[in-house]
């Protein structure tokens, strides 16, 4: 298998890469770990895509997380599935906050998550902010939604909800607590708020197509449309659950 995750900061790309990688049993491969150096500098475009072309050619599978949409064509069209974590700008939102506070917590200590560099600070500032709570949703989702097209043959249309989805009621009112946390120390008015009120999102319940991450119909890479973190919680159970039933026949060979 070849897996690329892709979506907005805060989609929860580095977790799912994580448990799909101890579920299948894959390397799985943070882009962000490597592209950033101390202080926050990004590698050389050159030098990002030498090292995104040694990956694709020495790794036989993997689960790549990241978008870095300069480079994402690369990763989209050697990989067999894509992933596209299509979360709201609300939850991505606050996730971002959250993740920050327990990044700067892990650093204090000495201490680093998987996905994220150890040389790096966490950084919140109202540019990023900005980039996952509107450039994403207005901008670079349309530009990811077109390589994701190109690359599965799936028409514009056949990908549900074609516009960003703003998220559930509960995804909006949790994220009250995590904006309170970045008003410690930014200025709401830096945030644009043209476009108000979102429309709400409705959540969807048919989860047939996960099967195709298993089972697949065509030679073309295999598109898993996640829009919710109940689509999420849903496909990582069903991903497990198709393990187990997986190895069952080896144990009872074993057995005999």
């Amino acid at each position: 298998m070849k897996i690329a995750i892709v979506g907005s900061p805060g989609a929860g790309k580095s977790t799912l890469a994580r448990q799909l990688g101890d579920i299948l049993k894959i390397e799985v491969v943070h882009l962000d770990w490597y592209f950033w150096q101390q202080g926050w500098e990004g590698i050389p475009q050159e030098d990002w895509i030498k090292f995104q072309q040694h990956i694709l050619q020495t790794v036989k599978k993997w689960i790549i997380d990241g978008t870095y949409l300069n480079t994402s064509d690369i990763r989209l069209r050697e990989a067999d599935t894509i992933i596209f974590l299509d979360m709201s700008r609300w939850l991505c939102l606050s996730r971002v906050i959250k993740r920050h506070f327990v990044r700067l917590f892990l650093f204090y200590f000495g201490w680093s998550l998987p996905d994220f560099p150890s040389e790096c600070k966490d950084r919140l500032n109202w540019r990023y902010i900005k980039k996952v709570f509107w450039t994403f949703p207005e901008k670079d989702r349309k530009d990811l939604v077109r390589k994701i097209t190109y690359f599965t043959g799936k028409a514009p249309e056949d990908l549900e909800n074609s516009t960003f989805p703003d998220g559930t009621l509960g995804e909006i009112t949790s994220f009250v607590p995590s904006l309170a946390f970045a008003l410690m120390t930014t200025s709401i008015w830096a945030l644009p708020m043209e476009g108000f009120p979102f429309p709400m999102r409705k959540v969807r319940k048919d989860f047939s197509t996960f099967a195709e991450l298993f089972h697949r119909k065509s030679p073309e890479p295999v598109l898993i449309h996640l829009r919710s973190k109940s689509e999420v919680k849903e496909f990582v159970k069903f991903c497990r659950r198709h393990r187990k039933i997986e190895q069952q026949p080896a144990k009872v060979k074993q057995s005999d």
